[in-house]
């Protein structure tokens, strides 16, 4: 997507806004959001890459020698494809090695067809069909590699034990409701 002269960069113009950081949310539910990786992809399809303008300010802007790898019609449509794979969903899921394999090979094979058949309608140069799928299937890859074995809940899990143990151990409790008089305390165990 070009931007016309005269005009300034808009991020409502993108399928995924840049994620915000707010200081309200957990660290934790923040570890697990995939906006930033789905952000980070539909800027490598259109070509752009991050730096640092004169104010200093973190800008996204497309090289003077790149150009989008695609149309906004086909990234769409697989931001769509990436959008199904890299969710909270899967990270959170518990996938072995052999579904993992499946469903890469899947994404690979439906991304694939989708760039053979409309390479010339997304105005796609032949030299970059292996580049707009390597940008889908590697993050793809590693979100579900995050969800093998458990691996993501199970790091999560050891954070909050490790996040209550602190809180539990730094905070007075208040007299009568401590040790096994508190009537939720079987919520510790």
């Amino acid at each position: 997507m070009d931007i016309p002269q005269g005009q300034s960069y808009n991020p409502n113009d993108y399928y995924y806004q840049q994620p915000t950081q707010n200081m309200n949310e957990s660290s934790l539910v923040n570890a697990t959001n995939p906006e930033a990786v789905l952000f980070s992809i539909e800027m490598a399809l259109r070509g752009k890459k991050q730096v640092v303008n004169e104010r200093g300010v973190y800008e996204w802007v497309i090289p003077t020698d790149c150009k989008p790898l695609m149309n906004e019609k086909g990234i769409n449509s697989l931001m769509v494809e990436a959008r199904s794979c890299i969710n909270q969903n899967t990270i959170l899921s518990n996938w072995t090695e052999e579904q993992i394999s499946k469903f890469i090979i899947r994404l690979g094979q439906t991304i694939i067809t989708k760039l053979q058949m409309n390479w010339k309608e997304w105005g796609i140069d032949k030299a970059e069909l292996t580049t707009a799928l390597f940008a889908v299937t590697d993050p793809a890859n590693a979100a579900y590699y995050r969800a093998k074995s458990e691996g993501e809940k199970k790091f999560l899990k050891t954070n909050v034990r490790t996040v209550e143990s602190f809180t539990s151990n730094t905070q007075s409790k208040p007299q009568g409701l401590g040790g096994a008089e508190n009537p939720l305390s079987f919520w510790r165990k």
